[in-house]
């Protein structure tokens, strides 16, 4: 007994150590010393519920703050005490460590949860003891504080979705970092062993038991404290790339985190750091030198392309398949080209590229961001093999990203709409969302509204895209409501689903039920060969090794987004509908965004819900651009 209280009378000074340093620093840092108060981060939030959730199991590190601010003053704000230890505060401090290192604290605590953090109402010390002692876990009566949803706050959009996951599957230690992926993680684990009989609850703490926490077990081993992610975060990147781990096989999940946790901070947090958004070598001449004389008489580069359908059934992998066709006919001198057809989008991808890797390619093109995780997983395997994905994702460590700024064309055939608009009312037909659809719808709108003030434009998405019958209804109901100019695909049609395309009027029949004339206007234009044949002479130029056929050391990798300067996005216009005039804005503004004395995301800007995104006289940034999520004054849906 008395070897224990002189532990918990030592414990309390080593604590008491680590509080008033961490309290120093944080002084330092011109930041708050004590431990946060909840009373303080309420007082301008709207709380439209509280729900007792019972007495549980809560992770200590979720356990953030205090209640009441008269208590957040005897701590510092990683819950160590600060003040003396023979002071009343001390002195129990003390009697709890003892009781923690004889037998346990055995009393729940009581807790506030808000935003999926913890707030202590009882039981302060008890958590710094176990805190102190590294315990993992403690038992806690908890209440739920809901505040108001806000549709503007990223934190409140991901906590509305773990309450879902929460109320679903009663489980409370999990976090994400990123929106949709409580949905995307819930997915996953409804089916785990669906096989066996056992109810939800059962099902869910098995997953927690046997997949959960052995994952973060190994995970930890690689360095707790430096992850900027969570344990979520990495095991569903790691689901996304290698599968469900079920049955757990902890050698091959450490084996393979060894390797994954370098991708999984640019996988989650993107870096543009090394984004290049213009060529650095362009020309056919640059071509021409010494090194490709010893490529060219040596052997081949191998280049393969992979795409989820085929060229005759989609237009998408029609268009890269010329790309295909044009690097080969540019530089059939020094790449052997091959392509691969009807590829799955998901993890299964990984075998067809593997046979691709392993048959000799050393440049491997996947071209649609579904095939981003395969791609990243066969890179992290095949290293001596360059791997590139067309995603605006930026660069990892193994994978090489590229794609086109499509929305400073898009922003030009807005001008062009804006000023040809007989009703001030534009349709933009699309088929899925994401940052690049609102980023082209974005630009197109400001293009059009920078020339006429009145416009509006009327998004319409289509889930049956490219169905024809479906198009024709689209179109039908953007006519309805006084569209008279549409914007629709980016490319020159090629077959009979597309001939639709670009910017293109249409004309009502009486009673506006149905499109039944268009006239083609103008499109944004892909030219992916362009954009092969550069790519290839950059990779080559920089990294191949002549002399061994193969590519130099491990190098960083690029993202590779390029637009009008660089010849690989254009627009094309009927030179006969639109006005003499039109064209000349046009191909003055086109020489001002091809020389970088315009961008068409310069402030002031403002969404359409009247907040300033982007003020006046400032350029969005790359990140900004890219993670573009909101739209622009004008867009309706």
């Amino acid at each position: 007994m008395q070897k224990t209280a002189i532990e918990a009378v030592l414990s309390y000074s080593e604590a008491k150590k680590s509080g008033i340093k961490q309290y120093s620093q944080n002084l330092s840092r011109g930041m708050n010393g004590n431990l946060p108060s909840l009373e303080d981060l309420l007082i301008n939030t709207e709380i439209i519920k509280r729900k007792d959730l019972g007495t549980l199991e809560i992770p200590l590190k979720k356990i953030v703050g205090t209640y009441a601010f008269s208590r957040s003053i005897s701590f510092a704000s990683n819950f160590m005490p600060i003040l003396d230890s023979k002071s009343e505060f001390g002195m129990k401090w003390i009697f709890l460590s003892e009781s923690q290192l004889e037998e346990g604290i055995k009393y729940p605590i009581k807790v506030y949860e808000y935003m999926n953090f913890y707030y202590v109402v009882e039981g302060n010390k008890r958590v710094s003891v176990l805190k102190y002692f590294n315990a993992y876990s403690v038992r806690a009566e908890i209440t739920r504080l809901i505040p108001k949803y806000d549709a503007n706050n990223l934190i409140n959009r991901i906590y509305y979705e773990f309450l879902d996951f929460n109320n679903k599957t009663g489980i409370n230690c999990i976090w994400f970092t990123k929106e949709l992926n409580f949905m995307y993680f819930y997915d996953y684990i409804r089916n785990y062993k669906s096989e066996i009989k056992m109810n939800e609850q059962e099902k869910y703490k098995s997953f927690l038991k046997d997949i959960y926490f052995p994952f973060r077990r190994v995970l930890h081993e690689f360095g707790e404290n430096e992850f900027s992610f969570t344990t979520g975060d990495a095991l569903l990147e790691f689901i996304w790339v290698y599968g469900f781990p079920s049955p757990f096989i902890e050698e091959d999940i450490r084996r393979k985190l060894k390797i994954f946790l370098k991708e999984i901070e640019y996988y989650l947090y993107l870096n543009p750091d090394n984004t290049e958004q213009n060529p650095v070598y362009s020309g056919k001449e640059h071509f021409h030198n010494p090194l490709t004389n010893i490529i060219k008489s040596r052997k081949k580069i191998n280049v393969a392309f992979v795409y989820e359908q085929t060229p005759s059934t989609s237009r998408w992998d029609l268009l890269h398949d010329n790309g295909r066709k044009y690097l080969e006919s540019i530089m059939g001198d020094y790449v052997k080209v091959q392509s691969v057809e009807n590829i799955p989008v998901d993890i299964a991808a990984y075998d067809d590229l593997k046979k691709l890797a392993k048959s000799g390619n050393n440049i491997i093109f996947t071209t649609s961001p579904n095939f981003l995780n395969a791609t990243l997983r066969a890179a992290m395997e095949f290293r001596n093999v360059r791997f590139l994905n067309c995603s605006e994702s930026f660069p990892f460590k193994h994978v090489g990203t590229y794609f086109g700024r499509i929305h400073e064309a898009k922003f030009l055939t807005g001008i062009i709409a804006g000023i040809m608009t007989k009703t001030n009312v534009l349709g933009y037909i699309v088929g899925n969302k994401g940052p690049n659809i609102i980023r082209e719808i974005n630009a197109f709108t400001l293009g059009a509204k920078m020339v006429n003030p009145e416009v509006k434009v009327i998004v319409e998405w289509s889930t049956n895209f490219p169905l024809l019958n479906s198009e024709n209804n689209i179109c039908s109901n953007l006519t309805f409501s006084g569209a008279d100019i549409i914007s629709y695909y980016n490319s020159i049609p090629t077959n009979v689903l597309t001939d639709k395309y670009g910017l293109y009027s249409v004309v009502s029949s009486t009673g506006k039920e149905k499109c039944n004339a268009y006239q083609y206007i103008a499109a944004p234009v892909w030219n992916w060969g362009r954009f092969y044949e550069k790519i290839v002479k950059n990779i080559i130029d920089s990294i191949w090794n002549p002399f061994t056929g193969g590519f130099k050391g491990e190098t960083k990798l690029k993202s590779y987004w390029w637009c009008m300067d660089a010849g690989v996005i254009d627009i094309s216009f009927s030179e006969e509908l639109v006005p003499k005039e039109t064209q000349k804005m046009i191909k003055a503004f086109k020489n001002m965004i091809v020389h970088g004395m315009f961008t068409p995301f310069t402030g002031p800007i403002f969404d359409n819900k009247g907040s300033v995104r982007i003020e006046a006289g400032r350029e969005a940034t790359l990140k900004e651009i890219i993670n573009m999520e909101w739209y622009v004054d004008g867009i309706s849906e």
